[in-house]
């Protein structure tokens, strides 16, 4: 109680000190604050502002409907974490955990859980540019990330990263609704790098869901050296891999900064999909590329998908220095020009024979190359200074795909090296 009482009293004289001395920098006035229940969160989250550091005690909190309103500065931001990463749960069985609508949050080192009707952990809205999600673990949503414009015009945060998460589900939702892990609708220059993003089967409704998507007139995006594991715990409904474009967005919420001349507007614009490691999505597109105009798809590799979609006119994408498990596929229009790739398989995905050549313990996560792969005639040169999914400097005879073929690559030694306490054990099958 005294020290509570203290905390207080410590509050009311930095704001009195701050409001006393208006020319002073933002970040002179930041506090450190240390919270250990869910009702004092809720109220710290209230009063916060630029530079404030909440900090969470380990333990479990129960809550739900949280709000992040204030607003720090690129400068200055206001971070909301873990005093020990991986310690800290926040559970809920609502909708939404936390909706933040205020700009510069970085939120990290938290364990994020919902329940059966949990659709988001975060809920990115507005006015929210530059909020930083790193090094989380997100359990039971339905779509754990989403991000969106509202208000009236409506309004897209900009500028927001999600780096070196973690998202699973322990089994399918049971749900009518969107299942998506990371669901971004509009918004520009998001960065989506490094996340585990697996298992996240819809058990209800069309029976879809997708790993992640940017669509809803969002541009100038990135996915970058992400891992996907369609299927890993748990097997059923239709899993797709990364896309962009996801199934559509429907009339009146999408991101009207997008230019769009001819009645039929592009999903996504200006988006790059490099690096990426995405596996075993039974029968379906490890990438989906659903009106995305002027899409770059460098450096990836698929495995156990049916390859790539590109579809409808609005698709306009390069496809370069992939290896794909599956094909290329451009359907209803769409347009792909593809150089450098390596095709090792059919339409199923397959080609066992010459992936397990090439790495012979992939289904363990053991990407190591024991046998040179051949480069295409005419492959593009990966850009200078470039890196592979496990940080090794591609060169000019690296092959196709998320594995430079200049090191050793174990996908489970580079998910502790990410993710640390929240790297996951994955059965790849």
């Amino acid at each position: 109680m005294r020290g509570a009482m203290q905390k207080r009293v410590f509050r009311r004289v930095r704001v009195l000190f701050c409001l006393a001395a208006l020319a002073i920098p933002a970040a002179a006035c930041a506090a450190e604050t240390a919270v250990d229940g869910p009702n004092e969160l809720a109220r710290v989250l209230a009063r916060t502002g630029p530079g404030d550091v909440i900090e969470l005690a380990p333990g479990r909190y129960e809550t739900r409907g949280l709000r992040a309103s204030s607003s720090g500065t690129a400068d200055a931001p206001i971070v909301l974490r873990a005093r020990v990463p991986g310690q800290t749960v926040l559970a809920t069985g609502g909708v939404t955990l936390l909706k933040i609508t205020g700009a510069h949050w970085v939120i990290e080192g938290i364990d994020f859980e919902g329940g059966p009707d949990s659709h988001h952990a975060l809920h990115i809205a507005g006015g929210a540019d530059g909020t930083v999600v790193r090094g989380n673990r997100f359990r039971n949503f339905h779509a754990a990330i989403k991000g969106n414009g509202e208000g009236s015009p409506r309004r897209f945060p900009d500028a927001v990263r999600i780096e070196r998460n973690v998202f699973l589900n322990d089994t399918p939702r049971a749900t009518d609704a969107p299942v998506t892990p990371i669901d971004i609708v509009g918004g520009q220059d998001w960065l989506v790098a490094e996340n585990v993003i697996a298992d996240f089967a819809k058990d209800g409704g069309n029976r879809v869901s997708y790993a992640a998507f940017l669509k809803g007139g969002a541009r100038n995006g990135a996915f970058l050296r992400n891992l996907v594991v369609c299927a890993s715990l748990h097997g059923g409904g239709i899993r797709v891999g990364l896309s962009l474009g996801g199934g559509g967005t429907g009339g009146g919420v999408e991101d009207p900064r997008t230019p769009c001349n001819t009645g039929n507007c592009p999903e996504a614009v200006d988006m790059t999909v490099a690096g990426n490691i995405v596996l075993h999505c039974p029968g379906e597109p490890g990438l989906y590329l659903n009106e995305a105009e002027g899409a770059l798809v460098a450096g990836n590799t698929f495995l156990g998908t049916a390859g790539i979609d590109a579809r409808f006119p609005e698709t306009s994408a390069r496809i370069e220095n992939n290896l794909i498990g599956g094909r290329i596929a451009r359907r209803d229009g769409g347009r792909a020009e593809a150089r450098g790739n390596l095709v090792a398989g059919g339409a199923a995905g397959l080609g066992a024979t010459r992936v397990d050549a090439w790495f012979p313990g992939w289904r363990e996560g053991d990407f190591t190359v024991s046998e040179v792969l051949p480069r295409p005639a005419g492959a593009p040169p990966m850009p200078v200074g470039s890196r592979d999914f496990c940080g090794h400097p591609y060169t000019d005879a690296s092959p196709p795909g998320a594995i430079a073929g200049t090191g050793r690559c174990i996908v489970a030694e580079e998910l502790i090296r990410r993710h640390g306490p929240f790297a996951p054990s994955l059965p790849i099958r």
